[in-house]
Formats: C-alpha cells, sequence, structure tokens
C-alpha cells in the first residue's frame, strides 16, 4: 500500500467515525456532556490510530474458494516476465536486447498531492508547537499566587473532585485573558489579575471549571485532537469533530459547576460578566483549542456554556 493510498483509506475510514459520532451524539443529546465528550474524543483519537494500525497490524484478506477454483479454470496461463524486452530484429540486423522503459505518467501528480498533504500538516503542526511554546514561556514566567484565600479555596475544590491538591499550582497573568489550565503532570492554572475583584462565589465557580479540566485530562485529550488536525487537516469532519470536542468538554466542566451546587442563572449571568469584563482586550491561548484565530475563539468556548446554564435554570423553574 503507498502513503497516498494509506492516507485516502484512513481518510474514508476516520470520515466514517466522525459521522458516526455525530449520529450517536444526535441520540445522546439528552445524556451528561461528559458522555458526549469522550464519544467524540474516541472518534476522533480513532481516526488518528487507524494509519499507525493500518502499517503495524497484520492485513487479512479472505477469499471464497470458489473464486480462487475459477479463477484458475478461466484465466489463461501467463507468460513468465522478464525485465529485458528483445527488439523486433530488422532485416540483416542482429536482434539486441533493449530495456524495457518504466512508465509512471501520473507520478509526478501523486508526489505532488504527498508534498501538498506534508507542508499543510508540517504547517500546521508548526503553528500548534509555537503557541505551546508561547504558553509555556508565559507561564514560567508568570508570579505564583500567594493570596491565603485562593491557595485554601482551590485546594479545597481538588479535593471535592478528586485531584491531588499537590499538583495543582495558581499563577497570575499580566495580560488580560480568561482563566485557563496548561500542563498534563503538573497543571497550572493561570488567572487574570481582574479576579483579585470578583467575589468568592464567582471565583469557586471559575476555579471549579478549571480544575475540572485538570480532573478530566482535558489537555491531554485536546493535544489528541490537535494531532488529528494537523495530520488531516484537509478533511472538514476531522475539524467538526474536534470542534464539537471543544464544545462538550466546556459543557462538562460547566456540568461539574452546577453540580458543586452553584444556581444555573447566577453562573450564567457571571459568565456574561466575565466575557464582558475583558471586551476587546481578550487574550487567549491557541494551544487549548483545535480552532486557530484569537479572541473570538476562546469567547465562543466560554459562551458555549451559557446555554446550558440558561437551559438548567429554566428546568428548574
Amino acid at each position: 500500500m503507498t502513503t497516498l493510498d494509506l492516507l485516502a483509506v484512513t481518510t474514508l475510514k476516520g470520515s466514517l467515525l466522525v459521522v458516526a459520532a455525530a449520529l450517536v451524539a444526535v441520540l445522546w443529546r439528552r445524556r451528561p456532556a461528559a458522555l458526549r465528550h469522550a464519544m467524540w474524543t474516541a472518534a476522533i483519537a480513532g481516526a488518528l490510530l487507524l494509519g499507525p494500525a493500518a502499517l503495524l497490524l497484520p492485513s487479512w484478506r479472505i477469499t471464497p474458494p470458489e473464486i480462487v477454483t475459477a479463477y484458475r479454470t478461466l484465466a489463461p496461463p501467463r507468460a513468465a516476465e522478464s525485465p529485458m524486452r528483445l527488439a523486433t530484429p530488422s532485416s540483416g540486423a542482429p536482434s539486441a536486447q533493449v530495456p524495457a522503459r518504466d512508465e509512471e505518467p501520473g507520478r509526478f501528480s501523486v508526489d505532488y498531492v504527498l508534498y501538498l498533504w506534508g507542508a499543510g500538516a508540517i504547517g500546521l503542526a508548526s503553528c500548534f508547537a509555537v503557541a505551546a511554546l508561547r504558553m509555556a514561556r508565559s507561564i514560567r514566567h508568570a508570579p505564583v499566587v500567594t493570596d491565603p484565600l485562593l491557595v485554601d479555596l482551590t485546594a479545597s475544590i481538588a479535593r471535592d473532585l478528586g485531584v491531588n491538591p499537590e499538583r495543582v499550582s495558581l499563577r497570575w497573568s499580566d495580560q488580560e485573558l480568561t482563566p485557563l489550565v496548561w500542563g498534563i503532570r503538573h497543571p497550572v492554572v493561570l488567572l487574570p489579575a481582574v479576579c483579585r475583584e470578583w467575589e468568592t462565589d464567582r471565583l469557586r465557580e471559575v476555579l471549579v471549571h478549571e480544575i475540572g479540566h485538570i480532573q478530566r485530562w482535558d489537555i491531554l485529550t485536546q493535544a489528541i485532537a490537535n494531532a488529528a488536525t494537523a495530520i488531516y487537516w484537509f478533511n472538514p469532519l476531522i475539524w467538526i469533530g474536534a470542534h464539537r470536542m471543544l464544545i462538550e468538554r466546556e459543557r462538562a466542566c460547566d456540568d461539574l459547576v452546577l453540580s458543586s451546587g452553584a444556581k444555573p442563572s447566577q453562573y450564567a449571568h457571571d459568565l456574561l460578566e466575565i466575557a464582558r469584563g475583558m471586551g476587546s482586550r481578550w487574550v487567549a491561548s491557541t494551544w487549548v483549542r483545535p480552532w486557530p484565530g484569537g479572541r473570538r475563539s476562546r469567547l465562543g468556548c466560554w459562551t458555549c456554556s451559557i446555554p446550558t446554564a440558561s437551559a438548567v435554570a429554566r428546568d428548574g423553574q
């Protein structure tokens, strides 16, 4: 199997996985968001693993005996192939051996497609890598939060969510961005300086949401989505699946906030106030989402949770 054949087969199978996930998501629209996120993650991870599986696992081709017998009966005997072909001798001229010419008329177009795919994959992967390096550098230079109220509140929330408090660290950001989580082994919750002006209830909602990402290992699943979109950058279905992962991930963390005792109407109001307070000065990380872009993408991550909270508020009335 050539590289182009492998890419075509895995693209088709990956697209079928995403379509199947979309159908299941419609059936599970009233199920918990965490379950839908797990389903979308399985579909995207499956699409990512199709290539290695095709290369490493043995291929099985089962041919019915009747077809084999019919082929042997009807197929004419083939002459032995030789890499050399005899030229037709002319009158009075000795015969000479002429090397056979390998003609591949479509080889140039195949190479062009592979080069184009490789350039797109490397380019998008480079964008993710640069964004990750920039975020890591920003985290490294961010001051540690020493406020006893925030530190104790973070430790309490981490214990309630089953996360080791010693794994989680708080840092202040010198940029006006939304709260976010960075890191897998030693995650960091990066908070904007405006958090100092927030009420305790709003701080608790934000910390539950962000530590919920740590509990659910969302940074790892986001890395899987980034890898899949880099390899299958030309497939819009993979991008749609990665975007659905993002939406369900945020809704799952919103469900954690609501299950911790937050009022749905107040939580929706707080989300809107946070978005309104950031305004046009919004700065966001490109690594934590599969959609490249600026503040509008990050704003979409937060505001996609507002309909969830509003719906719960309506149900409770």
